[in-house]
């Protein structure tokens, strides 16, 4: 009797174990950049990158890394948005200055987007570019990484 006690607290760690891995899995996500961009006053050069939230504080930090892992950045970020579920992963971008900054990452496991906190950098770019036309909004969608 003991022993089926025994197996089914482990089947409900193993269901439990599973569902975390998934859950994770859907979070992280691979993209193609087709420009250098700043991430946590960091510039990176374009490439493909995998988007994965690190630890469990309520995905509030970000990894930006190649997948040749030669060049990546960690951010912070707030929640924003939310309500209902993301329809497609992406990741928007903006242009201040002739520069493209990460500005949110939006997932389809979850129900609110994350906002980078700003850079000194963004926000020196926003200052020499106020009331000029320069600046713009990219989106780039992401695909689930298996």
């Amino acid at each position: 009797m003991k022993s089926v006690y025994k197996f089914i607290a482990v089947l409900a760690l193993l269901s439990a174990l599973g569902a975390t891995s998934f859950a994770q899995s859907a979070r992280r996500t691979v993209v193609q950049i087709p420009f250098d961009f700043v991430v946590g006053g960091k510039t990176l050069p374009a490439g493909r990158y995998r988007v994965a939230p690190i630890g469990s504080n309520a995905y509030a930090t970000w990894e930006v890394r190649s997948t040749s892992r030669d060049a990546g950045a960690i951010a912070m970020t707030t929640a924003i948005g939310g309500g209902s579920a993301q329809n497609e992963s992406r990741l928007v971008f903006r242009k201040e200055g002739g520069t493209y900054f990460l500005a949110e990452v939006w997932t389809t496991a979850d129900r609110a987007g994350h906002a980078l906190k700003q850079s000194r950098r963004r926000a020196d770019a926003q200052s020499a570019d106020a009331g000029k036309l320069d600046s713009e909004t990219v989106v780039i969608a992401m695909s689930t990484q298996e």
